[in-house]
């Protein structure tokens, strides 16, 4: 279930400005894990800017901002070991932006916690212990300054998340970005993201599962508009940034990311336009947000584009199969409902719906109803633009304990859509086969891994294949469909 109760009526644009310009107040959001709280020692020779103001997470006080900076505690609500760091990055980004805007107030609201990833802790969700603890804090203070803009959200992430290879993240990322937008009612909200350390230097950062977060985090922008990477400002002087241990930025390090953040605020602003292919993978779970209510980004969805649901998912019992989704209110077309026993219980499911008018806003809800709630799974979203239709014979789904394939009947030429889908409790399983993969991974419970694909075929029957890298001791399967 999501934690969101809707568009926030206070939050002031800051994309409209007029002369003379008024003082005023901006919130400024950091995110993330250890490089954003900085393990490295404070320069106590540079102050934070006078007319910067940091909240106490502890006590939702404000205070003129100082080293060291109160963080996050690790289970709010729950446990009391608020975690504190120099937050050098967020300085030296207050510095450069309250020089350029000296009678206005900065209020940094610190929320990071060292060692944090998307599961559990960053989603946005209410499995989302620390972007739910976020909200709370943002809610208190557009209520505490009902007239504060929303300037920007930082975050400093990805380490966490590297160690897991996961192929989600992006999807994690967009969803976190769409849904703080679509709360405080500001779609034009800048996003600044930073990946970890540059690999060639940082030895902790050189492992393989880094560079696929890396891949993710720098197509955000291509994904989002209003989005930009900190490393996009200045590939160079990313590249060039030294460590402390490995892993973390050291302090001068620390100061230059944080003009790279600033820097990429202006690139944020001027990402205005995002363009993607006809047929659009434009959202992917891996069971990270639950099963019953999505919300997802609107980015490059118009009236009459067709979005098509794709679900895999498993449970040891019951019926694991969509019965109902609903998109921004409007009933999808459920084309295949399938539960499979093959080792596991597998269920498989296309639907669709076109919209009949552009959404509203930067999210839209996606809700279903299931026979019986999976255990783990994935689902892919994707966007077809140009009222694509979904002929009879165009979808088919297979379940083995080894290679799957699905024959397609649809004697049209169009693009092919795929969810492959594995469960395998003592080994990692990757996927071969036809298509390109768009996302690749595991999933969320009991060690299971989802690959999303599509090729472009050239019309009459189509035969499309998955080979899993080692046969599954539970279950391996596929849906495809061909939209014409």
């Amino acid at each position: 279930m999501f934690f969101d109760f809707g568009p926030r009526p206070y939050y002031q644009s800051t994309q409209a400005t007029s002369s003379p310009v008024a003082p005023r107040t901006s919130v400024l959001l950091a995110i993330g894990q250890s490089n954003m709280v900085d393990q490295s020692s404070n320069d106590n020779a540079v102050p934070w800017p006078t007319n910067a103001l940091i909240m106490d997470t502890q006590t939702l006080g404000y205070a003129p901002a100082a080293a060291p900076v109160k963080w996050l505690e690790s289970n709010p609500g729950v446990t009391a070991n608020w975690q504190t760091g120099a937050g050098q990055l967020v300085k030296h980004f207050a510095i450069k932006w309250c020089a350029a805007n000296p009678e206005d107030t900065l209020i940094v609201v610190p929320c990071a916690r060292g060692g944090t990833g998307f599961s559990g802790e960053w989603v946005a969700s209410g499995n989302g212990r620390l972007y739910n603890e976020t909200i709370r804090l943002l809610d208190q203070i557009f209520t505490d300054h009902p007239d504060a803009d929303f300037l920007a959200v930082l975050a400093q992430h990805g380490e966490a998340d590297g160690k897991s290879n996961n192929r989600a993240y992006q999807w994690c990322a967009t969803g976190l970005i769409a849904s703080i937008r679509h709360r405080y009612d500001v779609q034009a909200l800048p996003a600044i993201w930073g990946e970890p350390g540059p690999g060639a230097r940082f030895s902790v950062t050189s492992a393989p599962g880094y560079d696929v977060v890396r891949t993710q985090i720098r197509d955000l922008p291509g994904q989002l508009c209003h989005v930009a990477t900190a490393r996009e400002a200045d590939a160079a002087a990313f590249d060039a940034l030294t460590d402390l241990d490995k892993l973390h930025f050291d302090q001068a390090s620390q100061k230059i990311l944080g003009g790279l953040h600033y820097d990429a605020l202006a690139t944020a602003r001027a990402n205005t336009t995002v363009t993607l292919p006809d047929a659009a993978l434009i959202w992917q779970t891996a069971g990270e947000q639950g099963w019953l209510n999505y919300n997802i980004p609107t980015e490059g969805m118009d009236a009459g584009d067709t979005l098509v649901i794709l679900a895999a998912v498993h449970r040891s019992s019951g019926n694991p199969v969509i019965q109902t989704a609903t998109v921004n209110g409007e009933a999808a077309t459920m084309h295949l409902q399938e539960s499979v026993i093959q080792g596991s219980r597998l269920g498989l499911a296309v639907g669709s719906v076109t919209l009949s008018a552009a959404p509203v806003g930067s999210t839209v809800p996606v809700d279903l109803t299931w026979g019986s709630l999976p255990l783990g799974g994935a689902i892919s979203i994707w966007r077809i633009r140009g009222g694509a239709s979904l002929p009879a014979g165009s979808f088919g789904h297979a379940a083995s304990l080894g290679p799957v394939s699905v024959d397609l009947a649809a004697d049209v030429p169009g693009t092919v859509l795929m969810l492959g889908y594995a469960v395998d409790t003592g080994q990692v399983i990757d996927f071969a086969g036809d298509g390109a993969s768009l996302a690749e991974g595991p999933g969320n419970t009991n060690a299971a891994y989802f690959t999303a694909r599509q090729f472009v075929h050239g019309g009459g029957a189509a035969t499309v294949a998955l080979n899993p890298s080692a046969a599954p001791n539970k279950v391996c399967g596929m849906v495809a469909v061909a939209v014409g």
